[in-house]
C-alpha cells in the first residue's frame, strides 16, 4: 500500500508539472523574444545560430520555471485528488496527511537537484557561450561588409583594401592586403601583406586583423621605418556589441562565474561592494535550489485546501507564495549587495518559506481546517438564505 500510494501520487504530480514546465518556459521565452529579434535583424543570424542562441539564453529562465512548474504540479494534483474525494477516502482508511508527504519530498528533491544543476552549471555556461556566439556574429557581419578591390573605410582613421578572397566562407583568407592605420596621427602606419584573416582577439571580445608575409611602414615626424614580417596582428576599430538582451558583453558578468570562480573572485576583490556582490551571488546560487524544493512541499497543503464543489484556492495562493519568495530573495540580495545586510541573510528567506510550509502542513493535518471550512459553509448558507428571503418578501 505505501509503495502503491507513492507511485500513484507521483503519477498524478508528473503530468501537470511537465505541462507547466513547457507552458511557463514558452511564456517567459516570449518576453525575451523581442531582444532576440533585434539580434537576428542586426547580425543576420541564420536558423542554426538562432537555435544556439535560444539554447544559451534558456538556462536563466529555467532557474525560474523549474520551481514554479513543480509547485503548480503538486498543487493541482492534490487539488484534484481532494476535490474528487480521494483524500477523504484515504483519511477514512487511516492514511493521514503526512503519509502523502514522501512522494512530494521525492518531487521536491528532483526539483532542487534540477534547479541546482541549472543555477551552478547551465547558467554560467550559457552566459559565456552566448557572448562568444554574439562576438562571432559580429565578426561575420564585419567580414560580410568588406568588399574586394575597394578601400573599405572601417573607421575614420582606418582603411582596408583587399584584392580578393582566398578562402571559402565569410571568414576565409584574403589576398593582396593594404591597410592604413592613422589612429595615432603622430605615427601613421601602412601595412602591406600577401594574406590576411579577420579573427577574434584575446578573450573573444574584440576583432583583430592577422597578416602574413608583408611589411610595415611607419612615419614618425621626418623619420620613417620599414619592417618586414612573417606574421603581424593588430586590433580593428570595430565596435563590438556591448549590450544585448539587457546583458553587458564588454565585461565579465557575475552570472558567467562558476561557484569556485565566485569564491576566488570574492577573495581577491579589493572593492567591498564588488566583494559583497559576488558573495551574494554565491549564496543565491545555493539558496534558490533549496527554495525550489521547499516550494514543492508548500504545494501539498495548498492542494489539500480544495473542497468538492468549491473553487480551488491553492493555485492562486501558490502563485502568490512563489512571487513573494523571489521578490523577497531579490530585495534581500539587493540590500546585502549594498552592505546593509549580511550576504548570508538570503538563507533567511528559505527559512521563512520552510516555516510557512511546516505551518500549512500542520494546519491541513489538524481537524481545525475541516471545522473552519464547515463554519465558512454555514456562514455562506445563512447569507444566501437571508438574501433569498429578502427577495421573496
Amino acid at each position: 500500500m505505501p509503495s502503491l500510494l507513492f507511485l500513484y501520487c507521483l503519477s498524478e504530480v508528473a503530468p501537470p508539472t511537465v505541462a507547466g514546465f513547457f507552458i511557463f518556459s514558452a511564456v517567459l521565452f516570449l518576453g525575451q523574444l523581442a531582444p532576440l529579434l533585434d539580434v537576428v535583424l542586426e547580425f543576420g543570424v541564420d536558423a542554426a545560430d538562432f537555435f544556439r542562441l535560444v539554447c544559451y539564453l534558456l538556462p536563466p529562465l529555467l532557474e525560474l520555471v523549474v520551481p514554479l512548474a513543480v509547485l503548480v504540479g503538486v498543487t493541482l494534483a492534490f487539488s484534484r485528488m481532494t476535490s474528487d474525494g480521494e483524500v477523504m477516502a484515504l483519511k477514512a482508511c487511516g492514511t493521514g496527511v503526512y503519509r502523502l508527504l514522501p512522494p512530494v519530498l521525492a518531487a521536491a528533491l528532483l526539483a532542487g537537484l534540477a534547479t541546482a544543476w541549472v543555477a551552478t552549471d547551465l547558467v554560467p555556461a550559457g552566459e559565456r557561450a552566448s557572448k562568444q556566439l554574439l562576438f562571432h556574429l559580429a565578426r561575420e557581419r564585419f567580414a560580410r561588409s568588406l568588399q574586394p578591390r575597394t578601400f573599405n573605410q572601417v573607421s575614420g582613421d582606418f582603411a582596408l583594401y583587399l584584392e580578393r578572397r582566398a578562402g571559402t566562407g565569410e571568414n576565409g583568407l584574403w589576398e593582396g592586403v593594404f591597410a592604413v592605420d592613422a589612429r595615432d596621427r603622430s605615427r601613421p602606419v601602412i601595412l602591406v601583406a600577401k594574406q590576411a584573416e579577420i579573427a577574434a582577439g584575446a578573450g573573444g571580445q574584440s576583432l583583430e586583423l592577422h597578416l602574413w608575409q608583408g611589411s610595415l611602414h611607419q612615419t614618425m615626424g621626418e623619420e620613417s621605418r620599414t619592417v618586414n614580417f612573417d606574421s603581424f596582428s593588430l586590433s580593428l576599430p570595430v565596435p563590438a556589441p556591448r549590450i544585448v538582451a539587457g546583458a553587458r558583453l564588454d565585461q565579465r558578468d557575475k552570472r558567467e562565474l562558476s561557484l569556485a570562480e565566485l569564491r576566488q573572485a570574492a577573495a581577491g576583490a579589493h572593492d567591498p561592494a564588488r566583494r559583497a556582490e559576488l558573495v551574494v551571488e554565491f549564496h543565491k546560487r545555493l539558496a534558490v535550489p533549496l527554495g525550489a524544493a521547499i516550494l514543492a512541499v508548500v504545494g501539498l497543503p495548498l492542494g489539500l485546501l480544495a473542497r468538492p464543489g468549491r473553487r480551488a484556492v491553492g493555485l492562486p495562493l501558490g502563485l502568490a507564495v512563489y512571487l513573494l519568495y523571489f521578490l523577497a530573495l531579490s530585495s534581500v540580495g539587493a540590500l546585502a549587495e549594498t552592505g546593509s545586510l549580511s550576504p548570508a541573510v538570503v538563507w533567511a528567506v528559505d527559512g521563512v518559506l520552510a516555516l510557512l510550509a511546516a505551518g500549512l502542513l500542520r494546519l491541513v493535518a489538524s481537524p481545525l481546517i475541516d471545522r473552519l471550512f464547515e463554519q465558512i459553509d454555514n456562514l455562506v448558507y445563512r447569507l444566501l438564505s437571508r438574501r433569498a428571503s429578502e427577495e421573496t418578501s
